[in-house]
């Protein structure tokens, strides 16, 4: 899961940064071409306010541990979605919801579907293979298209949806229109 943190304590912000990737899977990136959640963080004397955009705030009393913190970004997440032709797509848990069904992803599907959402510009092929087999020595573009395929595939009989990718120069977008 990617992440946008933004808070008024710039301490608290350096915090949440040098932290959150440690401890959690989510990585933090800057909200320029990605779609991210962006938590923002409001810090007064006696309490952290959590919100993001179409989901309620979360107040946080001071001092609290910073497990607290990680429950509460995990609640955001589990709560975030990004519409994908008709569907919502939830990262989190990767689930999709068309009405009232739903579908599971695999995790290595729900790997690639997040870094496609998440990068509205593209990733290069090579950079999306290397974040979900890091440990092969040889990248196999027919592994990555196989994935693709798949996915492709998953989602069309759950949904009637055509997931359109385009790839150009290396790297590969998700067309969501």
């Amino acid at each position: 899961m990617f992440l946008d943190i933004q808070s008024n304590d710039p301490d608290l912000l350096k915090f949440l940064e040098e932290n959150i990737s440690k401890t959690t899977p989510s990585l933090i990136l800057s909200k320029k071409d990605h779609r991210l959640l962006t938590l923002n963080f409001l810090s007064s004397k006696n309490e952290v306010k959590i919100s993001c955009l179409n989901q309620d705030p979360i107040n946080m009393s001071k001092p609290f541990h910073f497990s607290e913190i990680v429950n509460k970004i995990n609640h955001f997440q589990q709560n975030y979605f990004v519409e994908i032709g008709p569907m919502e797509y939830f990262p989190f848990d990767g689930s999709l919801k068309l009405n009232e069904k739903n579908t599971l992803l695999t995790q290595t599907q729900n790997q690639i579907l997040c870094s496609l959402v998440c990068f509205e510009e593209g990733i290069e092929k090579k950079k999306l293979y290397e974040s979900i087999w890091v440990s092969d020595k040889n990248i196999s573009d027919n592994k990555l298209d196989t994935h693709l395929t798949n996915l492709r595939n998953h989602i069309f009989d759950f949904s009637n949806y055509k997931l359109n990718f385009k790839t150009l120069r290396g790297s590969i977008k998700l067309d969501i229109s």
